[in-house]
């Protein structure tokens, strides 16, 4: 497992499409608030923990984070 996502790897997490994602990446330097890196002159990443995190998804895991409730 690599420490970074591709901007397309993301677009599936998120559900949108590849353009989309990458036109946001470049506007807002960001992707569901985790920074965008820019690696060269034109490639884009995103730090996996951070999105996954953003996401509500364990890191290490990748599972969804659930918040156990007490009886209401």
């Amino acid at each position: 497992m690599t420490a970074t996502l591709t901007i397309p790897e993301v677009a599936v997490l998120l559900g949108i499409s590849r353009n989309t994602a990458y036109e946001a990446a470049r506007r807002d330097g960001q992707l569901a608030g985790v920074p965008v890196i820019r690696v060269g002159q034109r490639r884009l990443v995103v730090p996996r923990a951070s999105l996954l995190a953003a996401l509500g998804m364990d890191p290490a895991t990748g599972d969804w984070m659930v918040e156990s409730r007490g009886a209401e």
